[in-house]
Parts: C-alpha cells; sequence; structure tokens
C-alpha cells in the first residue's frame, strides 16, 4: 500500500487538490452502474474511455478539486459515430470565438 499512501501524498501536495481518496470497490461498483446508464439527449450510446481505463486499474482515486483547478488545459470531449468518425469535439476556450 506504499505506493498508493505515496500517490495520495503527492495529489494531496498539488495546489487546487482538496482530497483524495482510494474509491472502495462497492462505491466504484455504484460509479460504474451509473455511467453505464449514461445515454446522449437523443438516447445514443455513450462510453467515457477514460472511466474505462480506469476501471481496469488495481486503485481508482477520487480526486476533489477546487471549482477552478485545471486539471489539463487541452482535455477535451470527443464525440465518434459507429466507424469511429469524429462527429463532434468540445472546443477550447480560445477556440470558441
Amino acid at each position: 500500500m506504499q505506493a498508493v499512501d505515496d500517490l495520495m501524498e503527492y495529489f494531496l501536495s498539488q495546489t487546487g487538490i482538496i482530497e483524495a481518496i482510494d474509491l472502495p470497490d462497492a462505491v466504484f461498483s455504484e460509479l460504474w452502474d451509473e455511467e453505464m446508464s449514461v445515454k446522449t439527449q437523443c438516447q445514443s450510446s455513450y462510453e467515457n474511455e477514460g472511466f474505462l481505463e480506469l476501471s481496469k486499474r488495481n486503485h481508482k482515486v477520487c480526486l476533489f478539486l477546487e471549482n477552478d483547478y485545471n486539471i489539463a488545459g487541452d482535455a477535451r470531449v470527443t464525440m465518434l459515430d459507429g466507424e469511429d468518425k469524429v462527429i463532434g469535439m468540445s472546443l477550447l476556450e480560445s477556440e470558441k470565438p
């Protein structure tokens, strides 16, 4: 567990992170059920690739962040059709004009 403790200590040392917890399996299972039930507004299927990747890990860490914390300046949501063609993408603030 030393690696997890070290990871938590690292997260908590970062500016903008309020709390970090190693999610218990029961809590992650509830989150999984909720995530798998999500549909788009037009009832299309939806996959959160980040969440699916997280599900493969031994430890699932939940971070509580300050409201103005920027987890990644270029993080995007990308929508793909059934043939993996991009049909939509979130815009960065600088791209909106």
